[in-house]
């Protein structure tokens, strides 16, 4: 049965292939439960997700994954996940001590290929950032084939001595953007036409201790992002401020200032500050309005293009057995909550699948099963610690 469903999403991917990574074709090619108004699929970068290096990126009938440096799809339809590789006779062994002799296109070195610092699905590829072919401290931007075969280094974008100084990645609406730390008192934000390799422009910089970049979200003709540094050599006090470049006007203009995160739907930035309370702020009419109070200490921020999502389970000051994710409507009531007491993390939602992690087990419920309360989670993988391997589609 797996070797059916593999060779099955072969020869999809064989499809997609004519099609993939069209230079001119930069919207998206179905509509899907993702868009709504602002948002296109394929096109924007994907605000579904807290942080970078534990995400998926949706094309629409699925998601892409990393997990074990294997690049992994899971199919809506079908609701199994799959190494994206085109040998349907290949056991995806990748623990070998010689890299050379791993042949399974699943693989990703996290040497070379640095998606933990975030990765996108653009225009029916996947770009990512990596090590540049020319030097040891060369950093170049790559992009994936859809089945995972081709990897073009697209050019390279800039030299750093230390990769844990690349701060975050994404592509928006045809530009690549990322930042790294060039000091400890000084960061930079980047952006790219993906159609002028090379021609790279300065977005933004800042100064301070700790000075760094952490949070993207595109929406629209716009990049949001999150600028922050400590206010003193304490490291105690921090000033986090939301910005926005446009694409367009090539300006960048600050917005306001955060306690932590922040998302943007339909042009509103909503945020949280140290009061405990979710505002919304809306940079035309420069105004910042009250939405609603926290509900029970919750601070992580994201949207899946309709609704709004917080929970507590990064509050250390809250109990695990309380860990929750709360969803709000624009207008700051809740509409539902589900329960994270018994998990690990919750990864993300897309407004069509969830995401969480439980006993090493990655897991998928149904968005339009979770509203209603009636909801199964799906094992997706889970990493046999002594095999050294990546279990797809565990019936235990």
């Amino acid at each position: 049965m797996k070797k059916f469903i593999c060779i099955c999403f072969v020869l999809l991917l064989f499809l997609l292939s004519f099609t993939s990574c069209s230079e001119n074709d930069n919207q998206a090619t179905s509509d899907t439960a993702l868009s709504n108004t602002g948002f296109s699929l394929g096109n924007d970068d994907q605000p579904f997700y807290p942080t970078r290096y534990d995400m998926t990126v949706s094309n629409g009938a699925g998601n892409y994954f990393f997990s074990d440096n294997k690049l992994i799809y899971y199919d809506n339809e079908t609701q199994q996940c799959v190494f994206v590789c085109s040998d349907p006779d290949c056991e995806h062994t990748t623990n070998l001590a010689d890299e050379s002799k791993i042949t399974c296109d699943a693989y990703f070195s996290e040497e070379t290929y640095y998606y933990t610092k975030g990765f996108s699905y653009y225009d029916e590829c996947i770009y990512m950032l990596g090590k540049g072919s020319d030097s040891s401290t060369s950093v170049s931007l790559y992009k994936i084939s859809s089945d995972g075969i081709v990897r073009d280094e697209v050019c390279e974008l800039f030299n750093i001595s230390d990769w844990n100084n690349i701060g975050v990645f994404t592509v928006h609406r045809g530009y690549a953007f990322w930042s790294f730390q060039t000091s400890d008192t000084q960061a930079s934000f980047f952006c790219m036409d993906l159609n002028n390799p090379g021609d790279i422009e300065t977005v933004d910089e800042v100064e301070g201790f700790g000075a760094d970049y952490f949070w993207l979200d595109g929406s629209d003709g716009y990049m949001y992002f999150e600028k922050t540094y400590a206010v003193d050599e304490s490291y105690e006090e921090y000033k986090n401020t939301v910005c926005r470049y446009s694409l367009s006007a090539k300006e960048t203009e600050e917005l306001c200032d955060v306690n932590d995160s922040f998302t943007v739907l339909n042009d509103i930035v909503y945020y949280t500050k140290s009061d405990n309370l979710l505002y919304a702020h809306n940079a035309e009419s420069e105004s910042d309005d009250t939405i609603a109070e926290l509900p029970y200490d919750s601070m992580l921020l994201i949207n899946d293009g309709s609704n709004l999502y917080l929970s507590n389970y990064l509050n250390d000051s809250i109990d695990s057995s309380e860990y929750k994710v709360y969803v709000l409507n624009t207008d700051g009531e809740i509409i539902y909550t589900v329960d994270l007491s018994e998990f690990e993390s919750f990864v993300g939602c897309d407004g069509t699948n969830f995401f969480a992690r439980k006993d090493g087990y990655f897991l998928v419920a149904d968005c339009s099963q979770i509203e209603t309360d009636e909801y199964e989670w799906n094992k997706l993988y889970y990493f046999d610690e002594d095999a050294q391997i990546c279990v797809l589609n565990p019936e235990d």
